[in-house]
């Protein structure tokens, strides 16, 4: 490694009022969109408002999950109104039908109304109150159950979920910007002709490019990782939540470096191989389109429908679910040792295809 060749590419970098707007930009979206899980009481019920429910209400909007006895008696009670009111059937019909399926579980009680009346929608009408506005003491019952000191999960991990979702949408973009422009200037023929007439070895020229790429990369994520778990401790210390420093760390360690890591060395292939920085942009975005886009589950798309799943391959994961119900996703483990077989590959590619150039 050159240690002048890479401060002259960091200087190149940080003279360019460009990366200062992307780093903003990546910045105010992680910050926009994590901070609201820093207070949970701005949207509750008065306690003599009527229950609103939903099937997707957010903690930060002042749902929790409906106990499952209150799903069954306010949904239920709802479905045997419809029996009487638009299928026809008896007060006596309807309360026995209802009694027969109300131990049962809730695909089962929608496959039996299809299939015995064809009445359909019944899961929906379970999904539409799956969640319900609750009051001060509910919200902080639930908080308590979910993220208390003998809770289900810590309060820090759970946001650092939300927080590696959304910087990775974004350091992602940050990262085609940086090293797009690192290698722009390069890719030109007759400066990258000129190059390669230098004595310069490719781990001299293309570990100068990685190191000042990366470490402008890493410079704008790991304060800002800092930043964020910081108030987060804050906040959770503050509502009587259970905290740990490490949680943001080491989810930024699993779900953010093997994807930045990769990323950069791509792109570095990429437009090596095309001796231009142009094929590598719209690359990089399929690939960021197909590690966002939604999938149908065999197994959970009957309840779930359409919606998110972490990709095999991607280079990114997201943890887009209600907070609360996020969990280390199927396959995470697989992705990242695949994502640092990536980046040694693509270095390894970029570092022939530069000496078979040489050699020209």
């Amino acid at each position: 490694m050159n240690g002048k060749l890479i401060k002259k590419e960091f200087s190149f970098l940080l003279r360019n009022p460009i990366i200062y707007l992307g780093a903003l930009l990546m910045a105010g979206i992680v910050f926009w969109r994590v901070s609201p899980y820093w207070n949970f009481y701005n949207h509750l019920q008065k306690p003599d408002a009527e229950v609103i429910y939903s099937d997707g209400g957010d903690v930060i909007d002042g749902y929790i999950p409906t106990p499952q006895e209150e799903l069954y008696e306010t949904t239920l009670g709802t479905l045997q109104e419809y029996l009487v009111t638009d299928y026809g059937f008896t007060k006596e019909e309807a309360a026995a039908e209802i009694k027969k399926v109300k131990e049962w579980e809730i695909l089962d009680i929608a496959a039996y109304f299809k299939e015995q009346y064809g009445i359909a929608g019944v899961r929906s009408m379970f999904m539409e109150r799956s969640y319900h506005s609750a009051t001060r003491e509910e919200m902080d019952v639930y908080l308590q159950e979910t993220f208390g000191v003998n809770g289900k999960k810590a309060y820090t991990k759970e946001v650092a979920y939300k927080y590696a979702d959304y910087l990775g949408i974004s350091s992602i973009l940050f990262v085609i910007l940086v090293f797009v422009l690192l290698l722009y200037k390069d890719m030109k023929k007759d400066i990258y002709t000129l190059i390669h007439a230098k004595p310069l070895s490719a781990i001299t020229f293309l570990g100068a490019k990685l190191v000042a790429g990366l470490g402008v990369v890493f410079g704008a994520t790991m304060p800002l990782t800092l930043i964020m778990n910081l108030l987060t401790m804050k906040a959770g210390i503050a509502h009587g939540l259970s905290v740990h420093f490490a949680d943001f760390w080491v989810t930024v360690l699993l779900f953010h470096v093997p994807g930045i890591l990769a990323a950069g060395s791509l792109i570095i292939l990429i437009s090596l191989l095309f001796c231009n920085t142009i094929p590598a942009i719209p690359a990089m975005l399929l690939y960021y389109l197909y590690c966002n886009i939604g999938s149908y589950d065999s197994v959970l798309g009957s309840w779930y429908g359409y919606h998110y799943q972490a990709k095999t391959f991607a280079i990114f994961i997201r943890f887009p679910l209600l907070f609360g119900t996020n969990e280390f996703p199927k396959g995470g483990i697989f992705n990242i040792f695949f994502l640092l077989l990536v980046t040694f590959f693509a270095l390894m590619g970029s570092v022939k295809i530069w000496e078979r150039r040489r050699s020209i």
